[in-house]
């Protein structure tokens, strides 16, 4: 994110005044406002998504500003660990667009059962976290059991002998399978998990496919940025100033 620091001109006549602490305090200044942007853009999240997870909320960094480099950047993260990198699954929310297939969306593309131009959503026999998502162990079972671990990394898929057990259920549990429903059938298109029965089966949608649909704008990340820096910057700049008055010999 860019953004322009207004005013400027009404603090030269004070960098002059402290001439080579000038870099340390303006370094100060925009580093201490990139921290106030960050922490304004996650506040902005929590009130435009719906429950947002602490890995979306630790989605935006900050990279603050040296006596060498007097610039910061904030920005959405570009990398990622074993999950989606921010600026892949919140770029449509800034932007508007499609969205970036999951990973496990990927997987079952691979397995042949997501067909190509189709999203997922959680259907109603999806089990559910705190945050609205759908739990992972449920999705690690679905990729398993849909043969989906390939070149993805992913762990071992499901044998047929573990597929029986798990339509057999135990003492306590129902047995159930999985099985998939493409588009143009009886069913709406998706993952659907038949549960065994004394008096047959009944099937519930797990995942449903839905067709691609671009997302409106939600997430206005520049305007909260320009709108905080408008706003900070000159505090940040007079505190930082006070202090090289204050230290200086």
């Amino acid at each position: 994110m860019k953004v322009e620091i207004r005013g400027l001109e009404d603090v030269q006549d004070l960098l002059r005044e402290i001439g080579n602490q000038a870099p340390y305090v303006m370094a100060r200044t925009i580093s201490r406002t990139a921290v106030k942007v960050k922490e304004a853009e996650v506040d902005e999240m929590r009130k435009v998504f719906d429950r947002p997870t602490p890995y979306t909320l630790s989605g935006v960094y900050a990279k603050t500003a040296s006596k060498s480099d007097l610039s910061a950047r904030v920005w959405l993260k570009e990398m990622a660990g074993k999950g989606i990198a921010a600026v892949d699954f919140l770029w449509p929310q800034v932007h508007g667009g499609d969205r970036q297939l999951k990973r496990f969306e990927k997987a079952l593309q691979y397995a042949g059962v997501l067909p190509r131009g189709y999203y997922c959503v959680p259907g109603g026999a999806a089990k559910k976290d705190q945050y609205g998502n759908m739990d992972k162990g449920q999705i690690v079972q679905i990729i398993s059991y849909f043969q989906g671990f390939g070149e993805q990394g992913y762990r071992a898929n499901m044998t047929a002998q573990r597929k029986k057990k798990l339509a057999k259920g135990t003492k306590t549990t129902r047995g159930y399978a999985y099985f998939a429903m493409p588009p143009g059938k009886h069913l709406h298109p998706g993952i659907y998990q038949r549960t065994s029965f004394a008096w047959g089966s009944s099937p519930k949608p797990v995942l449903i496919f839905v067709k691609k649909t671009r997302y409106e704008k939600r997430y206005d990340f520049h305007q909260v940025g320009q709108d905080t820096v408008d706003k900070v910057w000159q505090d940040e700049f007079y505190m930082a100033f006070d202090d090289a008055i204050r230290t200086r010999k």
